[in-house]
């Protein structure tokens, strides 16, 4: 039986590549930046075939090409201390985390005086 994992949250630019949501109520995706296919049901997360080879997207963030990012929502202000359309340098992932969020975008929060993950939503590179 097929593993899925949830993509979302991953360093990818994804965009949707059917007109009209099929029949099962899937809409398919595919990133603009490696080419990972994708599907979301209804409005439930962004999911994959789990591989253990990783994407070029995943890779740029492992191998520290990504250093800095924007703040690009207002969300992460108020909840973390991060400020609208400030520049941040990125941190490593807290090795708890690893497993789960190791390719994901962090940063340090001055509010909360740790590493935070952003959401794709939440950040431009720069």
């Amino acid at each position: 039986m097929a593993e899925y994992i949830t993509v979302e949250w991953e360093d990818h630019d994804f965009e949707k590549t059917n007109l009209v949501t099929d029949s099962g109520g899937y809409d398919w995706y595919k990133c603009k930046k490696c080419g990972l296919v994708a599907w979301r049901k209804g409005l439930g997360p962004i999911e994959t075939w789990m591989s253990s080879n990783p994407t070029p997207c995943q890779k740029r963030i492992e191998s520290g090409e990504i250093k800095k990012v924007k703040i690009i929502d207002p969300y992460p202000e108020s909840e973390f201390g991060l400020k609208y359309g400030e520049v941040y340098e990125t941190c490593k992932c807290p090795e708890s985390e690893s497993h789960k969020y190791g390719n994901a975008v962090w940063v340090f929060s001055p509010k909360r005086n740790e590493p935070v993950r952003l959401l794709s939503r939440e950040y431009t590179f720069v």
